[in-house]
Formats: structure tokens, sequence, C-alpha cells
């Protein structure tokens, strides 16, 4: 299955208007969405619903690269020990995180065949989490999961025909599904200097990216309201000057 996947090479620093159309978008797009609706603010000429149908380690990968260029390349996270209890705090280094998902990153798309049967899989997308999340139950969802990113002989593995061929497989299937999707979570082991227990910990990227966006972006109105407020400068005009001129006028300011 192709996919109009975004130009990658395009992406720019979430600064300024940028940086104030991503909090708006994100902020609209609500948990499911904002990893599209970050990715289509730093990538002018895209939309969320073409980030959408890019395949989920792809979108993380962008993601790492968007946060590195808007905010740089080191990037400090907490979590709570899970067996003692204590906030930890650990550092991240952006770049060895891009290499180590470019190296995971593989193939788009597996085949294998088992008895009469041929099978093709791809990497999962937004759209196919959206799918799934209504599912009853993990083995529900898991299910569909296998089934809307797989083929059978060229035919949908959703096709009641042959899902049966589906289950046959699902072995195979699980672990093809595994090594295509090394890199659609990143991950990290902190150890608490507590206790000293060590445990891999999730970073949701979309999630912390946002959290930093919304943080900026509340510092940038602040600034654009005091400057208004002395000058009575438009947001319009306050966005237009440098920053760096910007903070010059501010610094008479709160002088």
């Amino acid at each position: 299955m192709r996919t109009n996947l975004p130009d990658f090479g395009s992406l720019q620093p979430l600064r300024d208007r940028r940086l104030l159309e991503a909090w708006d978008r994100a902020s609209a797009a609500g948990d499911a969405g904002r990893a599209s609706a970050l990715l289509s603010a730093g990538c002018p000429g895209t939309s969320p619903e073409q980030w959408d149908a890019v395949p989920i380690p792809a979108v993380n990968l962008q993601l790492v690269r968007l946060r590195q260029i808007s905010f740089g390349s080191s990037l400090t996270g907490h979590l709570c020990c899970s067996k003692c209890g204590a906030q930890l705090e650990f550092d991240l280094d952006l770049p060895q995180i891009i290499r180590r998902l470019e190296t995971m990153a593989g193939d788009a798309t597996a085949d294998w065949t088992f008895g009469n049967d041929r099978f093709s899989m791809r990497v999962i997308n937004h759209l196919d989490l959206v799918a799934v999340s209504a599912q009853a139950g993990p083995d529900d969802a898991r299910r569909l999961l296998l089934e809307r990113c797989t083929r059978v002989n060229g035919c949908p593995a959703s096709d009641e025909n042959v899902s049966a061929a589906l289950r046959a497989s699902e072995t195979l299937a699980l672990e093809t599904f595994t090594r295509l999707h090394q890199a659609a979570e990143i991950t990290c082991r902190v150890q608490c200097i507590a206790c000293g227990h060590s445990e891999e910990s999730d970073l949701d990227m979309a999630r912390f990216l946002s959290a930093e966006v919304r943080h900026a972006a509340r510092k940038l109105i602040r600034e654009i309201h005091e400057l208004a407020c002395a000058y009575g400068w438009s947001e319009e005009a306050v966005l237009n000057l440098p920053a760096h001129r910007r903070g010059q006028y501010l610094e008479m300011i709160r002088s």
C-alpha cells in the first residue's frame, strides 16, 4: 500500500507564528491527533490527514527531529520509580535516539508464505490505531490490527474467505508485526538513584513535545502582551520583529 507521504525534508522549527499555529492545532486535536497536528504545523504545506497515513515509526522519527530543531538536542524528563516512588530525572540525547530509530526502521512491508497462501504486511499508521481503539479487548484489537495491515493472496485479510488463513499463520504474523514495528515506540532505560531499581520507560514524544509547545507559546503570548501594552503594537507587528529585537524591547520595558 502506497501513501502520499509528506516531504520529510521540509521540517521547520516551531518558532513565532509556527509555534502559535502548532499550539492551536495540537490543542484542537486532542490526545489522539496531536502527533499529526504538530507535524503538519512543522512541515509547511502538509495536513494532519496526510500525517495520519504515515507509518508510525516514521512519525516517531519526525517528531524527534522536530523537537530537536525546535528546542535543542537535549531532553530532560521526569518519572516516578515504580518500586520506591522516588522522583527520577533523566536526560536523553536526541541525535542518539534519531540514529537508533533510523537503524531500527526497516522496510515498510514484509512478505511470507504459509502453506499455499502468500501474505503481505505493511507498517501501521494512526488511522489503524483509531480503527482498533473501540475494540472491547486486547485480543479483538490485535486481530483487527493484523487484518487491517495484512493481505492474503492479494486480498484484504478482513475478507471472510481469507481471515481463516491469517489465523492459521498468526504466529508468523505476530513475529513479522513485531519486526516491522521495532521503531514504533521510543524507549529509554532509567535507574533509580534511591533504590537502584532499573526499568524501561516509554517516551510519548507527541505528548512531551505538545507540553513544550504549550509552555513556549504561552511565554511568547506574554511577551506579545507586554509589547502590545507598552507600544500599542498588534500581534502581527510583534511577530514581524526578529526575536533578538523583541528581546531588546522587552529588556527596556522591564528595566
